[in-house]
């Protein structure tokens, strides 16, 4: 028998991809060309949708693409925007970003919270993942944004590419007077689904990253935000002796506020989960008003059935030891590598920690890990 969830009269957040033209190439960006169906979204399509989650009371929109700064009337979206209530965020890569856009940034009546992809301290590993000619455009483009006196949180995709250089990034990051370091690892989405093997840290470079930041966070508490910064306090409790592997032992999936508080809205207009997730279609606008597809669609409320699910029924944890520990894993890269929805991919960050201590430690009848 189906379970019976409450479903929010609408999404309380909502990602809005503007463009899916981009100036970088990113080795670990979550979309493709293949995602999209449709062409682009015209300037009065994207105002009406932005029209129509104000009707829907949305609290919370981020402005995404692609570079949402290629747009060409990306002032025209701000200004829309401008007219409703709802707070919002600005994700850019910042290589685009001049005193002038700063300013007239700085100048809005609500300014947006912005959020800048950074993956390296030098040009040689900044551009081996994002392209050339970018790191310079980067450093410059937060220095021009923080000198504004806006709010920066740079997002790092955490690699055997870049993971050594996560010291000066913090580094970078406090003395432009930065407070938090978003961090996740690579997921299997999109264009990233191609590098996977190439940039997933191996067991003694994780180990490495997980020593590193457990340095650095001692001196800078609250730094670390984003799955980085559970997966370091889950290494930090193995550590400590607080916990063990136990094989049957279950625990129960807690996804995301995908499908049950946001969504996301792709530039061809259709609607998604997240922004990690373009080729798990509920519907389009173009064909579909937005609160009938967040009420109404299948995908949607399969995902939202899924909650509370044993982690034993998810496919690629049931034999992990450590599902006891954990609230599930990120069904986005899952269903990009297996199909399946929900599922872990294979490269399960949590499982890989948890075996750094499965292979090297000695479960105690107390139950501490030595």
């Amino acid at each position: 028998m189906e379970k019976t969830t409450k479903v929010l009269s609408a999404p309380t957040s909502v990602t809005l991809m503007i463009t899916r033209r981009c100036n970088l190439r990113c080795l670990h960006c979550g979309s493709s060309p293949e995602q999209f169906l449709r062409e682009d979204m015209s300037t009065k399509e994207l105002l009406a949708v932005i029209d129509e989650l104000t009707r829907c009371k949305v609290f919370h929109i981020s402005i995404s693409g692609g570079e949402p700064l290629l747009y060409p009337d990306f002032f025209v979206i701000v200004d829309a925007i401008m007219r409703s209530p709802m707070r919002w965020q600005l994700d850019t890569n910042a290589t685009l970003v001049t005193k002038e856009i700063a300013e007239r940034l700085k100048g809005l009546p609500r300014r947006p919270f912005i959020s800048v992809s950074l993956d390296g301290m030098t040009s040689e590993t900044h551009e081996r993942i994002r392209g050339p000619g970018s790191f310079v455009k980067t450093i410059t483009g937060i220095v021009t944004l923080r000198a504004a006196g806006l709010g920066v949180r740079p997002f790092m995709v955490l690699s055997r590419l870049n993971y050594r250089e996560l010291p000066q990034i913090v580094d970078f990051v406090k003395s432009v007077g930065i407070k938090h370091l978003n961090i996740t690892p690579p997921s299997g989405c999109g264009r990233a689904g191609q590098y996977a093997q190439e940039m997933a840290l191996r067991s003694a470079e994780l180990r490495e990253a997980l020593e590193t930041s457990l340095r650095i966070d001692e001196s800078n508490p609250r730094l670390f935000t984003g799955p980085w910064a559970h997966m370091l306090s889950f290494y930090r409790k193995l550590k400590e002796g607080a916990l063990a592997p136990q094989e049957g032992s279950d625990g129960v999936f807690k996804n995301c506020g995908a499908a049950r508080s946001s969504l996301t809205i792709s530039c061809d207009g259709t609607v998604v989960p997240c922004d990690m997730s373009y080729t798990y279609r509920a519907g389009n606008l173009r064909d579909q008003p937005l609160t009938e597809i967040w009420r109404n669609s299948p995908v949607f409320s399969a995902i939202r059935q899924s909650r509370g699910m044993p982690l034993s029924q998810v496919h690629g944890c049931k034999e992990c030891a450590w599902r006891h520990t954990c609230q599930g894993p990120c069904p986005a890269g899952g269903y990009a590598l297996t199909g399946i929805w929900p599922a872990a991919e294979p490269n399960c960050t949590i499982r890989e920690i948890g075996r750094l201590f499965e292979n090297e430690t000695v479960v105690q009848a107390n139950g501490k890990v030595s």
